[in-house]
C-alpha cells in the first residue's frame, strides 16, 4: 500500500515495499507492548515521509480512534505551547527534540543560585531512588513546574529514529517522566523493539515487539554482531530490486546492517553500524559517498572524507570532513590563503544542500587519507583518529581574521551585542566571535539550533521575524545586519 524510498550507501534510492499486513502487524505488535487507546492524543513534528511519523504519529491514533495534532513550527516555545493547548498525552519523536527540551531546563537551572542547583540535583537523586527501590514516582511533586511546561495530560515520551543519549534519558526519568526508546527502520515499518513502561532499561531500545524476533548474527566475544529482525512488520522487498532484496532478506530474517547485542533479558543495545550510513540526532540518514562527491567539485580539494563524529560535549554524531587540499592547484592559481579559499568554497557548496546534509565541521591536513589496498577510505580508523584528537590537522573553520572597522562597529551595536550574548550565554559558543564566522562551519549550529537562536533573538529584541528570515543567513555578519 506504500513505497517509502530509502537511499543506499551509493546514493541509489531503494523503494521499501510495505503492505497492509505490514502496517496492521506493526500496529498490533506496538499495542502488545505499549498501552494506548482512543483517549490519547499524539503530536506530529516530523515530515510524513519519515516512517516514524507516518506510522506512529498518524496511523496509530487513526487505528485507535484517538487524535493526532500537527505542528507547523519547530520552535521549542511553540511546541511546548502545542503540548499544553492540545492536551497531548504521547510525544513520539527523534532524540533531537528531547535534547532541545533538556537544554532549556539546563539553561533555566544555570540562572538559579548555587543552592537551588544543588537542591535540583539532590531531588533528581531522591526520585531516582524512590522509583528504583519503592516504585514510587515523586516527579510531579518535586518538579511540578517542569511537568506543567509539557502539559497536564502528557504521560509518555517515546524516542526513536537514532541513538539517544543515556544521560539525558536518565535525567528525564529522574524528573519523573516516562521515556521509552525504540528501534526500527523503514524496512520494519517503524519500530521492531521498544522498552516497556514496567521494565524500562535505560540505554537499551528494549526487547523485540510481541510477535516478532531479534537475533544477533555472527556475534563476537562481547556478543556484538549484526542485528537481524523477523516478524509481521518486516517489509516484502525493495521495489524492482531483487539483488538488494536477496541481500537484505535471508532465511526469513531481515539483516539490518546495524550492530548490537542482547542482554540476558532480551533487551537490545545498538552499538554501531555495519554499513557506513551516518544517522544524525534528528533521525536523518547521511551517505558519505554522496556528500564527498558534492564537495569534491571544489578543484582545491584533492581528497575528502565525510564521517560522523562525537565530541566530548555532544550527544549525537555531527557531519565532519577531513580535507586534503590540492596544493598544485593552489600554487598554479596563486592562492596564498588556502584555508580561507577552502572555507569559502565549502560554504558555497554547503549552501547548495539541504541544511541537514551540510558539513558541521571540517579539518585540513596535508597528508593523504588512510586507505585500503583497494583505495577505499578507512572510515572507522579515520573516525577513531579524529575523535581521539590524534590526527595531525589544522584547526577547522575560520581563522582569526584581522578586525574590520565596519565589522567591529556591527558587533558593538545593540543588536550585535545581543547576538553575541545569545551565542555565548545561551548556546555556549565560547570561542572569540567575529563577524565573518559561518553559523554552521565555525559555530556548529544545526538547522534546529538556528531556529532556536532566531526564536531567542525575537524574544530578546521584542520583534517578529518573517518566516523565511533564516534562509539567507550564513554568517554572524548576515545575522546582525
Amino acid at each position: 500500500v506504500t513505497i517509502i524510498y530509502t537511499s543506499g550507501t551509493t546514493g541509489t534510492p531503494k523503494g521499501v515495499l510495505l503492505t497492509q499486513s505490514n502496517i496492521v502487524g506493526e500496529l498490533e505488535c506496538i499495542f502488545g507492548a505499549v498501552h494506548a487507546d482512543e483517549n490519547d492524543a499524539l503530536l506530529c513534528l516530523l515530515p510524513l515521509q519519515h516512517v516514524l511519523a507516518s506510522v506512529i504519529n498518524v496511523l496509530v491514533p487513526l487505528y485507535l480512534g484517538g487524535q493526532v495534532v500537527f505542528a507547523d513550527t519547530l520552535k521549542r516555545t511553540e511546541i511546548l505551547q502545542a503540548l499544553q493547548e492540545a492536551g497531548i498525552t504521547i510525544l513520539a519523536t527523534v532524540p533531537q527534540f528531547f535534547y532541545l527540551f533538556h537544554d532549556r531546563i539546563q539553561e533555566e537551572l544555570s540562572r538559579k543560585p548555587a543552592v537551588a542547583r544543588k537542591l535540583f540535583r539532590w531531588m533528581l537523586r531522591l526520585n531516582r531512588a524512590c522509583r528504583r527501590l519503592a516504585g514510587v514516582n515523586l516527579g510531579k511533586l518535586l518538579f511540578a513546574q517542569v511537568h506543567r511546561n509539557f502539559g497536564a495530560k502528557l504521560r509518555l515520551f517515546v524516542s526513536g529514529g537514532s541513538a539517544f543519549d543515556p544521560l539525558v534519558a536518565q535525567e528525564f526519568h529522574d524528573m519523573g517522566f516516562t521515556i521509552l526508546q525504540g528501534y526500527g527502520l523503514t524496512e520494519t515499518t517503524g519500530a521492531c523493539a521498544v522498552t516497556r513502561v514496567e521494565s524500562n532499561v535505560l540505554g537499551s531500545v528494549g526487547p523485540a515487539l510481541p510477535g516478532s524476533g531479534i537475533r544477533i548474527v555472527s556475534p563476537d566475544e562481547s556478543g556484538t554482531g549484526e542485528i537481524a529482525v523477523r516478524g509481521p512488520m518486516v517489509f516484502q522487498g525493495y521495489y524492482k530490486n531483487p539483488q538488494a532484496t536477496a541481500e537484505a532478506l535471508r532465511d526469513g530474517w531481515f539483516h539490518t546492517g546495524d550492530l548490537g547485542r542482547l542482554d540476558a533479558g532480551g533487551n537490545l543495545f545498538v552499538t554501531g553500524r555495519k554499513k557506513e550510513v551516518i544517522v544524525l540526532p534528528n533521525g536523518k540518514n547521511i551517505y558519505p559517498d554522496e556528500l564527498e562527491a558534492h564537495y569534491a567539485r571544489c578543484p582545491a580539494i584533492r581528497e575528502i572524507a565525510v564521517i560522523g563524529v562525537f565530541g566530548a560535549e555532544e550527544r549525537g554524531e555531527r557531519l565532519h570532513a577531513v580535507v586534503v587540499p590540492d596544493f598544485d592547484y593552489l600554487k598554479a592559481n596563486r592562492i596564498a590563503n588556502a584555508r580561507e579559499h577552502l572555507r569559502d568554497q565549502i560554504t558555497r557548496l554547503s549552501n547548495q544542500l539541504p541544511s541537514y546534509k551540510r558539513l558541521m565541521s571540517y579539518q585540513v591536513q596535508s597528508d593523504g587519507l588512510p586507505r585500503t589496498t583497494t583505495q577505499k577510505i578507512k572510515r572507522l580508523e579515520l573516525k577513531r583518529l579524529v575523535e581521539s584528537g590524534s590526527l595531525r590537522a589544522e584547526e577547522n573553520g575560520a581563522a582569526a581574521a584581522p578586525a574590520d572597522p565596519q565589522d567591529a562597529a556591527l558587533l558593538e551595536s545593540a543588536v550585535g551585542q545581543e547576538v553575541v550574548h545569545c551565542l555565548r550565554a545561551a548556546y555556549h559558543r565560547e570561542v572569540p566571535i567575529n563577524a565573518g564566522m559561518n553559523l554552521e562551519l565555525d559555530l556548529g549550529f544545526d538547522s534546529m539550533e538556528r531556529i532556536e537562536l532566531l526564536s531567542s533573538l525575537e524574544e530578546a529584541l521584542h520583534l517578529e521575524l518573517p518566516e523565511d528570515f533564516g534562509s539567507e543567513i550564513h554568517t554572524v555578519r548576515d545575522l546582525v545586519s
